[in-house]
């Protein structure tokens, strides 16, 4: 399937859906190749239903300006370009307050597909 994105805005934001133990969201999500590992803002996983206060799987993540600890929780259910996960591991971490995302769609989620991006046509493909 075809997934159509604005190659005009500076990022690409990727409609996904996921689930926690109290809720599910819909959620917006950048698409970022450089990220290893798919990230969540502290208040979507909170409002899932994950006390991040009490979380005791805690890794260390490296951004563009430092290491950091963060919590890494276990989603129940994930699906973004109309493929999806059980049990897929996401950390939390703030983000800047001028992106209006919900986090960011890493090469965890992408790395078992073959990933297509067309800059001209704004299409993405997940096959």
């Amino acid at each position: 399937m075809i997934y159509q994105f604005d190659p005009a805005e500076r990022l690409i934001l990727i409609k996904a859906e996921a689930t926690g133990p109290k809720r599910t969201m819909p959620l917006r999500l950048i698409l970022d190749t450089g990220a290893t590992t798919s990230v969540f803002r502290e208040s979507i996983l909170a409002a899932m239903g994950y006390d991040l206060a009490n979380v005791t799987d805690r890794v260390e993540m490296t951004t563009g300006s430092h290491v950091t600890t963060v919590s890494r929780v276990v989603l129940t259910r994930f699906s973004a370009l109309g493929k999806h996960r059980f049990g897929m591991q996401v950390v939390s971490h703030s983000l800047p307050l001028n992106i209006s995302a919900s986090g960011l769609l890493g090469l965890d989620f992408l790395r078992d597909f073959s990933l297509s991006i067309d800059f001209r046509n704004g299409q993405i493909t997940l096959d």
